[in-house]
């Protein structure tokens, strides 16, 4: 099989797998995500992905597209965006929030992405700053504060530099665990985006039990200055869906916070169908149901705007783990030696990877057989 046939059938794949994911999403809520690095080639690129909420009730976040950058800039960035979802059929109106990691050119509430998406949408969107991103700021801004934590991590990283590299060095730091008696264990690497506690032990224990109060005060000052309001609200909000027995409690007026973010809810509606489903949840309470928004949103029992807010509270995303795990797949796909890939055969790549099956059915490999034979005229007649 010649390269190029290999890429041909590659993106056929691909494509199929496109068409599936559009069927699926269609007329759905959604949340986007974002986030960009840079390739083995030191070239910028941006994945978009897509969190919705299945037919059967699951969560779903699917890798949508990577787009090479020509800049980073906001309004760069924001066509990018725009271009791929129109291409893909997907509406603002059925946009529930979006996500990034922070960075100036996405967050940016005067001329970021989130500012000029929400312009396009003629409404403001919501914004979830990454949780993991907030509390690993946090962290680091609270350790680099205190001087022995700061100096004991950088310690642990200069053991870890000293024994990773050098096949010697370990070599002894082996025998000398073996000579007394301890297991063979390998250094670990200390990452600042992980959270780390002090191992520095004071003689004075109520002096180490006061700096320890000390940091975690400093560490949950951090996070107040960086969760902004709007997004707190929100997550605050869907905790009250949490159980059936919060559930119960909610308000009228906690439905219309709720319902100022989603403007395609009619408060008024949302309130008549909680109001009417109180009487089922008191009865799900005794039968030990949990996941009070998954059962509303699968349930066939009416109230369909309760299962419109159900829907929206289940597809906002509090993390962009599934963009960051998006550019390891990248990195395994376009490493030093595939780093001659081109854009579209590592977008395949990466889309059969992230989304395709372990083995493809016979229905999706006629498919796949089907469009290879309509994309041009082949010596072979497949159809």
């Amino acid at each position: 099989m010649s390269k190029n046939t290999a890429i041909e059938i590659l993106n056929c794949i691909s494509t199929v797998l496109k068409t599936h994911d559009s069927n699926e999403l269609k007329n759905k809520y959604f949340s986007l995500m974002a986030d960009e690095s840079t390739n083995i080639k030191n070239i910028c690129e941006m994945t978009i992905i897509i969190r919705f909420v299945t037919d059967c009730g699951k969560i779903r976040e699917f890798f949508l597209c990577i787009v090479e950058l020509s800049s980073t800039n906001a309004q760069t960035i924001t066509e990018t965006i725009d271009r791929k979802l129109k291409k893909r059929g997907l509406d603002y109106s059925k946009l529930i929030s979006l996500g990034f990691d922070g960075a100036a050119n996405f967050s940016g509430s005067i001329t970021g992405v989130r500012k000029r998406l929400s312009e396009i949408a003629h409404r403001e969107i919501p914004y979830i700053h990454c949780r993991t991103h907030l509390l690993s700021l946090a962290l680091t801004s609270a350790r680099n504060k205190y001087v022995s934590i700061k100096r004991t991590l950088q310690v642990v990283k200069d053991i870890y530099k000293l024994f990773h590299k050098s096949a010697k060095r370990e070599k002894i730091f082996h025998d000398i665990q073996e000579a007394i008696n301890e297991k063979k264990l390998k250094i670990p690497e200390t990452i600042d985006t992980r959270c780390s506690r002090q191992i520095v032990e004071n003689e004075n224990k109520m002096k180490s039990l006061k700096e320890a109060k000390q940091f975690v005060d400093t560490m949950i000052e951090q996070m107040q200055l960086r969760f902004n309001e709007k997004s707190l609200e929100i997550i605050k909000l869907s905790t009250l869906f949490e159980s059936f027995e919060s559930l119960i409690k909610i308000v009228e007026e906690d439905i219309l916070k709720i319902c100022l973010y989603f403007p395609s809810l009619e408060p008024t509606n949302v309130w008549i169908d909680l109001n009417s489903f109180k009487y089922v949840a008191n009865s799900l309470i005794e039968e030990n149901v949990k996941n009070p928004l998954s059962y509303i949103y699968k349930a066939n029992i009416g109230y369909a705007n309760l299962k419109k807010l159900a829907e929206c509270l289940m597809c906002v995303s509090v993390s962009t783990a599934t963009a960051e795990r998006s550019f390891s797949t990248m990195n395994r796909i376009m490493n030093k030696i595939r780093n001659r890939m081109g854009q579209e055969t590592l977008q395949s790549c990466m889309k059969i990877n992230t989304e395709g099956p372990s083995e493809l059915d016979e229905d999706t490999v006629n498919e796949v057989i089907d469009l290879y034979a309509r994309q041009k005229h082949r010596r072979i007649r497949l159809i």
